[in-house]
């Protein structure tokens, strides 16, 4: 290890203490998934194959099982062999075949946006023509969700580039950034670990994981977020580790489009600005509580400059939108499709309140209380509710991959190859072969992050450019998992967070008895 590792600084104990039990629970939560889903998987009702009421079923345990060994049988084939294996050319094919598959998903799909992504494509469309009466069409919608004008900038700006009917190009776009957000995050695990056996795990969790790659034709800013947010991540460990501030300025700037084009990824902003405080408290790198303060900061300037931006462009009033504990009262309510699952809440609160925050803020808190009365008098209730709407969002292992494209026309009649992909034979495959990747995963991930808790609360010794990294993509994890826990739920939501509980499912996969180093002590 380098020189300047072995003088790195280290956790403090309140760092270790908190992080592992952080991975701790981590540990515990997934074990207990990969548990239940060896029992019961969450399926879309078939009755209804274009919408998203799930079904509790149980599973047939020995294709489980069986599916999970074979997975385990591939990884450790794969890490007998590692030593033969060229880290720089296994990283490019695994980059290659990922961008293939995007491209090739992209082109044959050639899929139209609907629902969100739609409603936010056509009102871009109409605004390159010079047209904002669109906004006012969809008034209800963009002023319960003001966030959505940073992406609709977006997606104004790429339709001025590729046209109107854009559609391919932006999906091809998109397979760039999904392709971009894998190399940040073998990048990130080599300069963190500098393990081949953990890199080859990862490269090969990776490439394997196609609900990403089915999310190319998602218009959205869900693939965009994750690469930015991550090269992000990656430019932050540059300043940790070599000490230069040139990194600093693109960290922000990437982590605040990121939030912009998706604000879910303020989760990720988050967790990074936890992370950096901690380590500038127990370095005594004080400065570095700035950086902490810019990822909070940048993203939500950058928000509130692409909202001031499109009023000031289309006189439309956007305003300040539903109340952030809209999405908290929405996640507590039962609905046609699971607990806690989009039902369309925030949009009739805001009829409710005649589009004004202040209104629908006290009925979102009426409805709150409302809810939370009803718990405390049936705690069981209470148990049930939250368990179900876990299960629902981490146990649908398709994440909803393919049902996303099901209900997006095309620009093209589908073949018949592509129409059993869809919702046919190939379909029941592939997610079958989802299922059997998730499940490896949680297994990997539960381990990884039993290990880490228990290197963290036995060895005192932990440099900070070794865990820096791998610790913010945990605490990301997290972060996701209570909030979509706790505030409105789908399992499209939790597909960004596959890719990041690859590391340390790597780390997990590929521990061996004589003590793989990673994360190394200094």
């Amino acid at each position: 290890m380098e020189q300047r590792e072995l003088t790195a600084p280290c956790l403090t104990r309140f760092d270790r203490v908190a992080f592992g039990a952080a991975a701790g629970l981590l540990a515990i939560v997934f074990a207990y998934l990969l548990a239940y889903g060896l029992l019961r998987t969450s399926v879309f009702d078939p009755a209804d194959p274009a919408g998203e009421h799930v079904l509790y079923v149980w599973d047939n345990v020995a294709v489980n099982l069986a599916m999970l060994l074979g997975w385990l049988v591939l990884f450790r084939l794969a890490l007998h062999f590692q030593r033969r294996i060229r880290l720089g050319w296994l990283t490019g094919a695994a980059l290659g075949v990922t961008f293939a598959l995007g491209v090739a998903w992209v082109l044959v799909l050639r899929a139209v946006p609907v629902n969100d992504p739609g409603i936010l494509y056509y009102t871009a469309a109409e605004l390159t023509r010079g047209d904002p009466s669109e906004l006012w069409r969809h008034e209800v919608y963009l002023r319960t969700n003001p966030f959505q004008a940073g992406y609709l900038q977006y997606s104004e700006l790429l339709q001025r580039i590729f046209g109107r009917h854009s559609y391919v190009p932006q999906g091809l776009l998109n397979t760039a950034f999904l392709t971009a957000a894998y190399g940040a995050l073998m990048d990130l695990t080599w300069r963190s670990l500098h393990d081949r056996r953990t890199q080859v795990a990862l490269t090969l969790l990776l490439v394997l994981c196609v609900q990403p790659v089915c999310y190319t034709t998602f218009l959205y800013g869900n693939l965009p977020g994750l690469c930015l947010s991550l090269w992000a991540l990656d430019c932050l460990l540059r300043w940790l580790t070599g000490g230069r501030r040139r990194w600093i300025v693109p960290a922000l700037t990437l982590m605040a489009l990121a939030v912009v084009l998706k604000p879910n990824y303020l989760i990720f902003a988050l967790a990074a600005a936890l992370v950096t405080a901690l380590y500038a408290l127990g370095s005594r790198r004080l400065g570095a509580l700035l950086v902490c303060a810019g990822l909070l900061a940048a993203p939500m300037a950058a928000d509130r400059l692409a909202r001031l931006a499109l009023e000031k462009r289309t006189g439309f009033p956007l305003g300040a939108g539903a109340p952030q504990t809209t999405w908290l009262a929405m996640g507590m309510q039962e609905g046609p499709l699971a607990p806690g699952w989009y039902n369309r809440y925030s949009l009739t609160l805001m009829e409710r309140a005649e589009l004004d925050p202040d209104t629908a803020l006290v009925l979102n808190r009426q409805d709150i209380a409302q809810r939370l009365s009803e718990f405390a008098a049936d705690p069981a209730y209470a148990l049930s509710f939250y368990h179900r709407k876990m299960v629902s969002q981490w146990a649908e292992t398709t994440f909803e991959a393919l049902l996303v494209n099901r209900v997006m026309p095309s620009e093209s009649p589908f073949p018949a190859l592509v129409n059993s992909l869809l919702s046919g034979g190939v379909s029941r495959a592939l997610t079958l072969y989802m299922e059997g990747y998730t499940l490896t995963l949680y297994l990997g991930f539960a381990a990884g992050a039993g290990l880490l808790a228990l290197r963290l609360f036995r060895c005192k010794a932990q440099a900070w450019p070794c865990l820096y990294a791998p610790l913010a993509l945990m605490v990301a994890v997290l972060g996701g998992f209570l909030y979509h826990l706790l505030f409105e739920a789908k399992s499209q939501y939790l597909m960004i967070y596959l890719p990041m509980m690859a590391p340390l499912g790597a780390w997990g996969l590929a521990w061996r008895r004589d003590g793989v180093k990673a994360p190394p002590a200094p």
